[in-house]
């Protein structure tokens, strides 16, 4: 009987959220995906002897993983579940409400109450109304439930969790850390699941580079002209090809101390190849890769016969597997809709024609994100896939595979003698390089690479700290969401995350941070105005609101809703202001008296931008705050904290007795610290702009 072969590739990656030298995360996506997906897809294989799965493991997410097992990081948004309700700010509690309604109905199926509460933050207007009238009762059900929607098949065989789920409401404490524990443990049998399956053959498990770097870019950027002639190109070139060979060692690295053996096969991140990064991959163990058919269909000149894609190429004596595309996007995008039984029909019978119009053991590729895709299919998908393994077993004229063992047995079909470059995304690199904000990341990450590259001279030591954090920055992700194409409400979090983690690699080799890297590549319209002072002000500083009018006239920048609040901010405003000899600015808290805001470890900076760029330090000693600049006290300066933190700073320690004269424009922000480490900017995105008039301001600005 004719055999058609097919091989699944599941690639499971997350790009690497921690921030900077921080040891938080930036969101809380490996954590969550971990309640389900990466246990549950290997897990399905239980029921399913006959199968063979190839899964890719990126090992930044590996690395995830285990920082959240082990619990050597933060993550605010796990900290907001976690957090009795009675403490949640009102921003802690518009987060929830937020990330509740993104819950897709797949998701909350099963779960009525689930979408009760949607319906009821629908009905008061929307998170913000919504925060302000559920009870602390309601809320400690809306982090169960939340928790609850994104287990999978495993947990939900839980006694635990099946008796939460049957509950429905009147959720306690201990019911929720019952169920967070769950998770955590779940989470922890993961890779020793994976390695158990690999060593009995059933599953391959291959990698990508380490941080998910989008190699050839990385080899040089100007390898996007040999996919798009036409491409505009950033400024600064950059040619790191040490850096692909370093993101692929720690990879392989990696790899083997998880998952107990070195892999043989590699997707290159976003499906991204050039012939000139093969000998490398070869060189460095590498036997086979697989990309998407688009690029075959180049390589051959733009024609591609039906049946082109269903076997293996060489090159450089390297495997090549190129991907149906049409049917992995039937998975990733469509039958997410459809019944499972007509879902699986359809994939079966267009199966059935490829086999039938092609020759004996041809090879159907299926590959694609092994992740995203079940949050819109009913019951997390694995109704989907449960049905769709059974219906390949069954049948004889279908065998699945993996990718290493039909390589050996069957090996390539014939050489290509040209390899096109490009991604899977339309052949080419447009979702990641070319308009303008994306060229200003690889301007970015180009200085940074050259400051690291300059450092590896000056002080190896410092540039072997640094290099984590440039690794880091090199992730595909952060290209994709900058710019054109592609948008989430996520995107100042990719954006921050980039640039703290290219503030980290100035930092670590003892270079001042520029200035631009304090503010996003990406070019936002403000979603929160600034209100400019209105008139001089000389409040007494103290640290309390001592009366109605002590800040009238001053300033205020309410700190934005979003982004920054996922963060778990300690700052809720900022006033400011002055008079004819000082400027004055107050940070009040979200909540009042807040100890981490300024302590033994923790510190506020005000940069001054403009006129002069200047540093100052508010810093708590002896149960008093000092205003310091290079380590000496401000002369006459005055800072004060009980409920907010009051500062008082002569306008001659900004900017000389000159800046009395007449009109100046002020630029300033504050940065949050502890030990030393960067852990809030306000305003997050942009500077405090104000004019300074000494003289006629009172004029300008007077009123009946």
């Amino acid at each position: 009987m004719k055999q058609l072969k097919i091989a699944f590739l599941w690639h499971m990656h997350q790009p690497p959220y921690q921030r900077g030298r921080l040891e938080e995360a930036v969101l809380p996506w490996v954590w969550l995906h971990g309640l389900k997906d990466y246990y549950d897809m290997a897990a399905l294989l239980q029921g399913h002897p006959g199968m063979r799965l190839n899964f890719n493991f990126t090992p930044s997410l590996v690395e995830q993983v285990e920082n959240y097992t082990a619990q050597r990081w933060n993550d605010p948004f796990f900290e907001l579940i976690d957090a009795e309700p009675k403490t949640l700010s009102p921003a802690d509690k518009e987060i929830l409400l937020d990330r509740f309604l993104g819950l897709t109905p797949g998701m909350s199926r099963g779960i009525s109450a689930i979408e009760q509460y949607k319906e009821a933050i629908q009905a008061f207007g929307g998170p913000t109304q919504a925060a302000m009238k559920f009870s602390d009762s309601d809320f400690l059900d809306i982090q169960v439930l939340f928790v609850l929607a994104w287990t999978g098949p495993t947990l939900r065989r839980q006694e635990v969790i099946q008796h939460m789920i049957k509950k429905l409401k009147g959720y306690t404490m201990q019911d929720k850390s019952a169920v967070l524990k769950a998770g955590l443990q779940l989470m922890e049998s993961t890779f020793p699941l994976y390695k158990s399956l690999s060593e009995k053959g059933q599953v391959e498990l291959s990698f990508s580079p380490f941080y998910h770097p989008l190699t050839p870019l990385l080899w040089s950027n100007h390898l996007a002209l040999e996919a798009d002639p036409f491409v505009k190109l950033p400024a600064s070139v950059i040619r790191a090809p040490e850096e692909v060979q370093e993101q692929i060692r720690l990879a392989m690295e990696k790899h083997e101390s998880v998952f107990g053996c070195k892999p043989v096969g590699m997707w290159p991140p976003e499906g991204a190849i050039s012939h000139h990064l093969f000998p490398l991959f070869k060189d460095m163990g590498v036997r086979w890769i697989a990309t998407d058919e688009e690029l075959l269909r180049r390589s051959l000149g733009g024609e591609m016969p039906p049946c082109a894609p269903c076997f293996a190429y060489s090159s450089e004596n390297l495997a090549l597997f190129f991907r149906n595309k049409d049917l992995s996007d039937r998975i990733g995008f469509l039958y997410a809709r459809w019944p499972v039984k007509d879902a699986v029909a359809n994939f079966m019978d267009a199966l059935h024609k490829i086999n039938d119009n092609t020759p004996d053991n041809a090879l159907v590729l299926i590959a694609m994100d092994g992740e995203n895709a079940w949050e819109f299919y009913p019951r997390g998908g694995y109704d989907f896939l449960d049905a769709l393994y059974g219906a390949i077993e069954t049948e004889a004229w279908v065998e699945p595979v993996l990718l290493k063992d039909y390589m050996s047995q069957y090996g390539a079909r014939e050489k290509l003698d040209v390899v096109a470059t490009g991604s899977w995304i339309g052949g080419n690199f447009s979702t990641w390089i070319g308009d303008p904000t994306k060229n200003r990341a690889w301007e970015y990450l180009s200085e940074a690479y050259k400051a690291y590259e300059q450092s590896k001279l000056d002080n190896p030591e410092l540039a072997q700290k640094a290099h984590v954090y440039l690794l880091r920055a090199e992730a595909s992700d952060w290209f994709w969401w900058f710019g054109e194409g592609h948008s989430s409400p996520d995107e100042p979090q990719f954006d921050l995350a980039f640039r703290e983690n290219l503030q980290a690699v100035y930092s670590s080799l003892g270079l001042p941070v520029p200035d631009y890297l304090h503010s996003p590549v990406e070019e936002r319209e403000l979603l929160t105005p600034v209100s400019l002072p209105t008139d001089y002000i000389s409040p007494e500083i103290t640290g309390m609101p001592d009366s109605f009018y002590k800040w009238t006239g001053a300033g205020v920048y309410h700190v934005a809703q979003g982004a920054i609040h996922r963060l778990k901010p300690m700052v809720k405003t900022v006033s400011f202001g002055f008079d004819q000899g000082h400027f004055f600015f107050r940070l009040q808290p979200c909540s009042k008296g807040d100890e981490r805001l300024i302590n033994g470890d923790s510190v506020v900076q005000l940069h001054m931008v403009s006129p002069i760029k200047k540093v100052f330090t508010l810093q708590k000693t002896d149960g008093r705050i000092q205003v310091l600049f290079e380590g000496d006290v401000v002369k006459d300066a005055e800072a004060a904290y009980r409920e907010c933190l009051e500062v008082k700073l002569p306008v001659t320690a900004v900017g000389g007795p000159s800046i009395t004269q007449g009109r100046t424009r002020v630029e300033c922000f504050f940065v949050l610290l502890k030990n030393g480490l960067e852990i809030e900017r306000v305003p997050w995105s942009f500077n405090l702009e104000f004019d300074f008039n000494p003289q006629d301001f009172d004029l300008e600005n007077w009123t009946v």
